[in-house]
Formats: C-alpha cells, sequence, structure tokens
C-alpha cells in the first residue's frame, strides 16, 4: 500500500510546499519520503517547508470537527466570541470519530487509536473568547491537542477518556458532515 503523503506538485511547479513538521511515518516509509523531498529538490527550482499554523499575539488556534464547523449549529458560538475562520485541514491518520449518544444537537467525538484523518477547520479566537468556550462545552468533550496531516499539534475538541461510552463509531464516513450527509 502506498503512503498517502500531503503534498502536492503542479505540472508546472515552481513551488513545491512540504510539511516541515514530523509525520506519522514508520522508518521504511520515512525513507522514501526522505527520498522524494531529496528528488523534488532537484527538478523543482524551490521546495520550501509549509509554515507551521500560529496566531496573532492574543488569540489562539482551535480546530474542530463537528458543530462548530462553518455552517452546522454550533458555529455561530465560535462566531459571536471573535472567531474566524483560518483554513481548513485534516487531522493526522491517527484517530476515531464517534458520534454521542444524548439529546440535542449531534455532537461528534474526536479520540486516538484510529486510523482515520479526518476533515477539520482551524479556527483563530481571541484567547479571552476560548475560555468562554471551555465554560460552555458539555463533558465529555474537552480541548486537548489535535495533531493535523502535516504534523503540527492544534488545541482543539477532543473527548475525555473512557468518555464516549455507548458512541457510535461513524469514522468510515470519512468525517462529520459526510455522516450528516448518511443521515438525512
Amino acid at each position: 500500500m502506498r503512503a498517502q503523503l500531503p503534498v502536492q506538485v503542479a505540472a508546472t511547479a515552481r513551488v513545491v510546499a512540504i510539511p516541515d513538521g514530523p509525520l506519522d511515518l514508520d522508518p521504511e516509509h520515512r525513507r522514501a519520503w526522505e527520498r522524494a523531498v531529496a528528488h523534488l529538490a532537484t527538478v523543482v527550482p524551490h521546495v520550501v517547508p509549509v509554515a507551521r499554523p500560529t496566531a496573532a499575539p492574543g488569540r489562539t488556534l482551535l480546530t474542530v470537527v463537528g458543530a462548530h464547523l462553518s455552517g452546522l449549529p454550533l458555529n455561530p458560538q465560535m462566531v459571536r466570541l471573535g472567531g474566524r475562520l483560518s483554513h481548513r485541514d485534516r487531522t493526522a491518520r491517527a484517530y476515531r470519530l464517534l458520534r454521542l449518544a444524548g439529546d440535542g444537537v449531534p455532537r461528534p467525538a474526536l479520540v486516538g487509536g484510529g486510523q482515520g484523518a479526518f476533515p477539520v477547520e482551524v479556527w483563530e479566537l481571541p484567547s479571552q473568547g476560548v475560555g468562554q468556550l471551555i465554560d460552555a462545552i458539555p463533558a465529555p468533550l474537552g480541548l486537548g491537542r489535535v495533531r493535523l496531516w502535516t504534523g503540527a499539534e492544534v488545541v482543539g475538541f477532543v473527548c475525555a477518556e473512557g468518555g464516549a461510552d455507548g458512541a457510535r463509531d461513524v469514522s468510515a464516513a470519512g468525517g462529520w458532515r459526510q455522516h450528516l450527509a448518511e443521515q438525512a
């Protein structure tokens, strides 16, 4: 099986962006990745690392995977707290996506120990807004580190250890929006 690596090269590329952080690769794929990058450096004028996401002073990056995504029911919370969409990304291939049991707005739980890489949005919020958001997050959800496809780690919504009892694994859908579309 070929490893899927986060590099895209246009046929007329003059610059190629590659992640500068550690990729979650086994030693064999890591060597193949290093050979590929070395080759790109010989055929493309400029091979540059992808910049790690950073927030402006007094602001925090926050990764969302579910009900806080643009256009979904809890997204207005992000906007009210002064948030703005920084960029869309994917998680590293290390998670499972679960649908939490319960009433109200359907919510996912991103939990480690899986093989899935899921679409996410990275929002930039005032740090004070993140503090206010924490008070509104119901258990078993909380904030923790989420590893992105490029290897960068960003604060994001995660599920507390053991907090997903009764949740249904919806990883096969490929993402929260896809899961919701399957349910419609």
